[in-house]
Parts: structure tokens; C-alpha cells; sequence
């Protein structure tokens, strides 16, 4: 069973990669600076697999819904 993917494959990996990227230094010290005070804590409570489980469904659920409300438009990360 074939599927037509209008992209190359590669290009599905932005469904989960999407809130790596940054508009400028500034908004991307200002999110590293806030993982880094945030992070250990919430790992800490939650632990690294559900923090991860959490990021993913975050991740998908923002992009689905982006996807529904405003196809033609660009999303830069996650803040």
C-alpha cells in the first residue's frame, strides 16, 4: 500500500521538530534561559519520560490544531 505524500518525507519531520526553531538570539536565550530554570524541577517531579510524553503531545496537539485553523502560515517555536 502506497501513499502520495505531496513532500519529500523528510519534510513530515517539522510536525515534531517546529519548536526548535527561533525568530532571533534574543527568543532563543530567553527560552534556553527559561528550560534551564525550569527544567530540573519539572523533570524532577514528573520524571524524564513523562516530561517527554507531555512535550510530544504538546508538540502534535499545537500542530494539529495550527494545522486546522491556519494552513498557509509559518509557526515559529514553541513559546
Amino acid at each position: 500500500l502506497k501513499f502520495y505524500l505531496p513532500y519529500p518525507s523528510w519534510r513530515w519531520a517539522r510536525i515534531v521538530t517546529w519548536p526548535c526553531a527561533h525568530l532571533d538570539w534574543q527568543h532563543f536565550f530567553h527560552n534556553f534561559k527559561m528550560i534551564l530554570l525550569l527544567g530540573p524541577a519539572t523533570e524532577a517531579k514528573y520524571g524524564s519520560f513523562v516530561l517527554l510524553i507531555l512535550m510530544l503531545v504538546n508538540t502534535l496537539s499545537c500542530c494539529a490544531f495550527h494545522f486546522l485553523v491556519a494552513q498557509n502560515t509559518s509557526v515559529i517555536g514553541a513559546s
